[in-house]
């Protein structure tokens, strides 16, 4: 999975012989593209502990590369490009009732004068 400002990339990776990114391009001709996600069913999520659910059940499909060049190793991939996914966590018990945010440049400036620095 990659992700930018404006949109999640999901590669799937299948065996050519399979002709999977032929079956999914007839597919997708004939669906509702705003639905895509509810289409998605997620297994075998279980690698992390703290993951409980990943949910695709609102993501819209904003794009998809099906192109029979794209391969990484000896699978060939997909490229599926939505506008949201959620993930479920278990809660870190050393961290209940606290929140972590990460900002960017124009994020700070917004929160900046409610913090102080010291200076030495």
């Amino acid at each position: 999975m990659y992700s930018n400002e404006n949109e999640i990339e999901l590669r799937i990776l299948f065996e050519p012989d399979t002709y999977f990114g032929t079956k999914l391009s007839h597919w997708l001709s004939a669906i509702n593209l705003k639905k895509f996600g509810s289409f998605i069913k997620v297994s075998n999520e279980s690698k992390n502990h703290l993951l409980q659910k990943i949910d695709f059940s609102s993501s819209c499909l904003i794009g998809a590369i099906i192109d029979t060049t794209q391969f990484e190793g000896n699978f060939e991939y997909i490229s599926i490009k939505l506008d949201s996914v959620k993930f479920y966590w278990e809660p870190d018990p050393k961290k209940l009732n606290s929140g972590d945010f990460y900002l960017k440049n124009d994020g700070f400036r917004v929160v900046s004068n409610y913090y102080t620095t010291s200076m030495s």
